[in-house]
């Protein structure tokens, strides 16, 4: 259950990452394609200002048969052309009669990044400084477009499959009328070579970002579940031991129900001795079951915590009468130890819990303390805390085994714990109590000599309503 788990999260932490480096690839790819084009549009634009600005369609003679002329006396005075938005859709018409081309000045200099192509109505080439001879330039397509007087931009692939970028815009005469077109084009080779390194990067980057997603999911994964399999190895040890646990007193009472089923004859009486280790066994499994129960219902966040205001010196009081005859019983001196002042010390708790909590101590105490003392000592603690330690002088507990006492099941002396009926739960349920109210709990011990736990809880009463 746990290998398919981490086999699902690894796949999805490595899904997450190859969609987020294709998202990243794809968004600079984009980004570094559109900002070129953008800077080859607006150098495109530019070159054919520069030549719009230094070169005019003038007429020659007023023969509307003969081809136009070209001319490389510069004019007195170089016209404007009159610019044309992408958005002009105007219908002007192309002139037919004769006109010449005129230059200012070898443009080819200002504009050495771009070719261009001026050519007339019928597609005749008036221009081609560059010399350009490849199939497809100019592009004569959009011939019909630059006359009706719109600007555009547009894509073509010419021999050797190379990419162009061509800017088309049109030639008006001095009147405003339309002459002709401009062309300008670069070559989109460089550009392509430079998208496709950022490509193979890119994908270098992507396969080794993979990679390491990889890596890092495994070891994220395998870290993550750490807790889950050790959560589920402390239920299973939990169903083992509470199984164990219960095996043993129904395996007595079963024994001692044949025995008493197998001798009919005989009275109650002389069956008192097995009737009573069935009552005591019985007994034994309604505390253990209370107890799983109480860790089950904490487990799940559905065992009741009902915190009120309550006076902790009185109720330390009446917890020492209730289990003093215990410690008569191993005679114990068993004391309970107040403030000189004999001041109430009242805290914010739930008091069947905290009750709970301080028996569990007392009791244990108690237990594994064969002769001394038992003490209970309540005190105000630093701050807003109430200070709680219960000392015996017991056998100790080994340093080893000071970390485990909290687990469920964990007992020391595993013989004397079932001699004591004891089953290795109150310490586990003490802790969760003290956790429920944002508490600590220590444990100090020396094998032979006692053990001392403390615990620390938080007042959460006001400082004027302890003042009261």
């Amino acid at each position: 259950m746990v290998d398919k788990a981490r086999q699902k999260l690894i796949l999805w932490n490595i899904a997450v990452v190859i969609s987020l480096l294709a998202a990243v690839v794809l968004a600079l790819y984009f980004s570094i394609s559109s900002n070129i084009q953008n800077e080859v549009d607006l150098e495109l634009t530019r070159s054919a200002a520069t030549i719009g600005q230094t070169t005019r369609l003038v007429p020659v003679n007023n023969n509307p048969g003969s081809p136009p002329a070209l001319s490389s006396t510069p004019p007195p005075a170089p016209a404007t052309p009159k610019k044309v938005d992408d958005e002009d859709t105007g219908t002007s018409e192309g002139v037919e009669g004769d006109e010449k081309l005129e230059t200012g000045e070898d443009v080819r200099i200002n504009v050495s990044n771009a070719f261009y192509f001026i050519v007339d109505t019928k597609g005749n080439v008036l221009a081609n400084p560059r010399q350009i001879t490849s199939n497809g330039l100019p592009d004569l397509n959009g011939l019909n477009r630059a006359l009706k007087g719109e600007s555009f931009f547009q894509n073509i692939k010419i021999e050797n499959n190379i990419s162009i970028r061509l800017y088309s815009v049109p030639l008006r005469l001095e009147n405003g009328q339309i002459a002709g077109m401009l062309q300008v084009g670069q070559d989109m080779t460089g550009h392509e070579e430079q998208l496709r390194n950022v490509l193979l990067i890119s994908g270098l980057i992507g396969v080794i970002g993979t990679t390491l997603a990889l890596v890092s999911a495994f070891f994220l994964t395998n870290r993550a579940l750490v807790p889950v399999r050790l959560s589920m190895q402390r239920q299973r040890d939990f169903v083992a031991d509470a199984s164990h646990e219960l095996r043993t007193p129904l395996t007595l009472i079963q024994a001692n129900t044949e025995v008493v089923l197998r001798n009919k004859n005989k009275t109650i009486g002389e069956k008192a001795d097995l009737l009573e280790d069935i009552r005591q066994e019985t007994e034994y499994l309604g505390q253990l079951i209370a107890s799983l129960l109480t860790l089950a219902r904490a487990d799940t966040n559905k065992l009741e915590y009902i915190p009120e205001p309550v006076e902790l010196t009185l109720l330390a009081g009446e917890l020492i009468r209730q289990v003093e005859p215990l410690a008569e019983g191993k005679k114990l001196d068993l004391k309970l130890n107040l403030p000189e002042d004999n001041r109430e010390i009242w805290l914010l708790a739930d008091p069947l819990r905290l009750k709970q909590l301080l028996l569990i101590l007392l009791d244990n105490a108690i237990k594994y303390t064969a002769n001394g003392q038992v003490s209970l000592t309540i005190n105000q603690g630093r701050g807003q805390t109430v200070h709680i330690q219960v000392q015996d002088t017991g056998i100790g507990i080994p340093p080893d085994k000071l970390k485990l006492i909290f687990e469920r099941f964990y007992r020391v002396d595993k013989a004397r714990s079932r001699s004591e009926g004891g089953f290795g739960l109150g310490l586990s349920i003490a802790r969760w109590i003290v956790d429920a109210h944002k508490g600590t709990i220590q444990v100090e011990s020396t094998p032979g000599h006692g053990s001392t736990f403390t615990v620390n809880l938080p007042t959460n009463i006001p400082q004027a309503l302890r003042q009261l």
